[in-house]
């Protein structure tokens, strides 16, 4: 199996995509998604299989893997979902842009509402989240 290093011209993560290329799920569920460790596969490889997708026999989608570099989520995400450098002439920069190219709509998210949209595909996986504040810098306070 080759990891493709580009979007598919179907991938909703790469901006060539047409408008509203979600395959029936939110722009949330994507968003929810994208900042999470979930492997999301290629939808275009030859061996996918929707759900039943094996990773060893199915591309990991590279739009989710840019846009996860792009938005700098990578770096908090196992190594073997980070298959991609960042690009923002091939993904989108940021989730208000991917959001803006698939609804038309400008919508901003807070880190709070990301982090409920994370929770929520967590739960369908009967997984808990629990986030646990990094230390401190000398002089600096938490949010």
């Amino acid at each position: 199996m080759k990891q493709h290093k580009k979007p598919c011209d179907e991938c909703p993560f790469g901006k060539i995509a047409k408008v509203k290329t979600l395959g029936g799920a939110s722009v949330e569920t994507y968003i929810g998604q994208i900042h999470g460790p979930f492997w999301l596969p290629c939808h275009k490889d030859k061996n996918y299989a929707e759900k039943a997708s094996d990773p060893n026999k199915v591309s990991q989608c590279a739009g989710a893997s840019i846009f996860r570099a792009n938005l700098e989520v990578s770096d908090f995400l196992p190594n073997v979902l980070n298959v991609c450098e960042p690009s923002e002439e091939l993904s989108f920069s940021s989730v208000t842009e991917f959001v803006e190219h698939h609804t038309g709509e400008h919508r901003e998210f807070t880190v709070g509402e990301i982090v409920g949209l994370l929770r929520e595909e967590m739960a369908k996986l009967k997984v808990r989240v629990c986030l646990v504040p990094s230390p401190n810098k000398q002089g600096e306070d938490h949010e």
